[in-house]
């Protein structure tokens, strides 16, 4: 795809997913307790239209105690294998192999694999020790406590917290070492509180006891990760910024609804429209801090637009919190370093610190062709370059299906052309 943008303005509204972060939430709720739970406005995002389809899938197989193994597929899927190692542990009496893809079957699991071995569920790996695929004989799992390394990935320790008020005992999770993307735990935590599942979160330890929720029906919201990709536009304009974003609500439970306060230090104003959604404007008079630390520990989805804007046209900020970027679906930090040098930029990250270099100056007139590593959020930061009157060529869009089925469209509609319809 080669896409270009010469308006004068970035002016328009842009029509969201709702958030596949609390959709697949949801759904483990659902599958947890079919009974209690029903669901609307699901997101239709690759992620969620999968693991829907797999609890579906569960919900006809179980019935009939198959005495063969059923082989489960989550793809690309993170949240979705992390959720299904949990859950698919405490299925008394069935066995399974759960897979993915080559780069799911080297992205870790065996933090979250060694806490649910300290409640005595029965999973193996079948090839490289720590990594995917696991083996999973599911056991009638009583609970505990568990102590769980919280440095790689926030999913390990939600998968072990929508399980936990199914066990006879309950579950206390002790966190180890700096916890990464705290927000989405949070949240987590906060939508089961929403079906009335209570749960407490003091000093590095979560508890939840054993619970039946009350009936609910949830709303998802609309989703602030896809967001995060029109506030870096907005950073990078030059022009007027003014930008409609319906049916969001600042009081989220989603953390990456951070943005807010974030891009506030880069003069864009957020503004709520009387509930129907916010605005956002940008104030072309601010001063930025040129000595500006962030720290994006928690928010590792706003992470890459944010990192593409800084190091484009805020390159003295710096950036920490970023380590566990290399475990996503892509080697998120190894790509953008080989991607942006294409335009002159220099990527240096050392002791957890991101600065940004200019190496040459980049020609305006260029058409630069960028690999997107077949990951969305990289596919998306990408295209945000076309503000910088430069031609983009992308070698692979249809990843951003996973998050974002419409992103192209939206883009379209507010002024960026598509200059070439094949999407590889």
């Amino acid at each position: 795809m080669r896409l270009s943008y010469d308006q004068p303005k970035l002016i328009g509204s842009v029509k969201l997913p709702s958030s596949k972060s609390l959709s697949n939430r949801a759904l483990m709720l659902q599958a947890l307790f079919p009974t209690k739970i029903s669901i609307q406005n699901l997101s239709e995002a690759n992620d969620t239209v999968l693991l829907d389809n797999i609890l579906k899938q569960l919900q006809a197989y179980i019935p009939f105690n198959l005495s063969e193994t059923l082989t489960i597929n989550a793809e690309d899927a993170g949240t979705t294998f992390r959720f299904l190692t949990a859950y698919l542990s405490s299925l008394q009496g069935f066995e399974f192999i759960l897979t993915g893809t080559e780069r799911m079957c080297n992205r870790p699991v065996h933090e979250l694999v060694d806490a649910l071995l300290q409640i005595y569920a029965d999973i193996t790996y079948i090839d490289k020790k720590g990594f995917p695929p696991l083996k999973i004989n599911g056991k009638n799992l009583i609970g505990g406590t568990v102590l769980i390394n919280a440095s790689v990935s926030s999913q390990f320790i939600s998968a072990l917290c929508l399980l936990a008020p199914t066990l006879e005992q309950g579950l206390t999770i002790e966190l180890e070492g700096q916890t990464v993307s705290k927000p989405y735990i949070d949240m987590t935590l906060s939508l089961m509180q929403k079906v009335g599942i209570e749960s407490q979160f003091d000093n590095n330890k979560i508890s939840i006891g054993k619970q039946t929720p009350k009936q609910t029906c949830l709303t998802i919201e609309n989703d602030w990760s896809s967001i995060t990709f029109f506030y870096g536009m907005a950073m990078m304009s030059n022009h007027e910024v003014n930008l409609f974003l319906p049916n969001l609500n600042r009081q989220s439970l989603q953390g990456d609804s951070y943005i807010v306060e974030l891009a506030a230090q880069f003069g864009i104003e957020t503004s709520d429209i009387n509930g129907d959604g916010i605005q956002i404007f940008k104030n072309k008079q601010f001063v930025l801090n040129q000595n500006l630390v962030v720290d994006l520990t928690a928010f590792p989805d706003l992470a890459i637009p944010f990192i593409v804007a800084c190091a484009t046209c805020y390159p003295t900020v710096s950036i920490t919190g970023i380590a566990h970027l290399e475990y996503k679906e892509s080697k998120r930090l190894t790509a953008l370093t080989t991607e942006l040098k294409k335009i002159g930029i220099e990527l240096e990250y050392n002791l957890d610190i991101l600065r940004f270099k200019q190496i040459h100056q980049l020609d305006t007139t260029h058409k630069v062709s960028f690999h997107t590593y077949d990951d969305h959020r990289i596919a998306m930061a990408l295209s945000m370059l076309a503000l910088l009157d430069i031609e983009v060529t992308l070698d692979s869009t249809e990843c951003v299906q996973k998050s974002f089925p419409e992103y192209w469209l939206q883009l379209q509609q507010l002024g960026f052309e598509i200059l070439d319809s094949k999407r590889s």
